[in-house]
């Protein structure tokens, strides 16, 4: 008589390789998705930093502001770094969202 099927202890092995493939799988799928969410944030917060300093660049006297862009927020500094000779007015605007940081300087006339 030969037997046919498999034996208890084959299917709880059986059973037991396949939970621990489904669930490494679902791990690498989470951190994925965790890695996905993490760049397109960053992209934006570039996005904001981008916006915020093009709205702020062409101020006569630029000031230091913060604000929300899209649910992010950001943080604009500005210093006067003017050298003491020079004959424009010199100044860095900075912007931060999310840990990230856009600088620009810019010249205007003395006055």
């Amino acid at each position: 008589m030969t037997e046919r099927g498999f034996t208890v202890m084959e299917v709880v092995v059986a059973v037991l390789v396949m939970a621990l493939l489904v669930g490494g799988l679902m791990g690498l799928l989470g951190g994925n998705l965790r890695l996905l969410r993490r760049g397109s944030e960053r992209v934006m917060a570039e996005h904001v930093i981008q916006q915020v300093l093009n709205m702020h660049i062409r101020d006569e006297e630029p000031a230091s502001a913060s604000g929300q862009w899209d649910g992010f927020d950001w943080v604009l500094t500005v210093d006067d770094v003017t050298p003491a000779d020079g004959p424009m007015k010199l100044y860095e605007l900075c912007v931060e969202c999310m840990g990230r940081k856009g600088c620009v300087r810019v010249a205007r006339p003395a006055h």
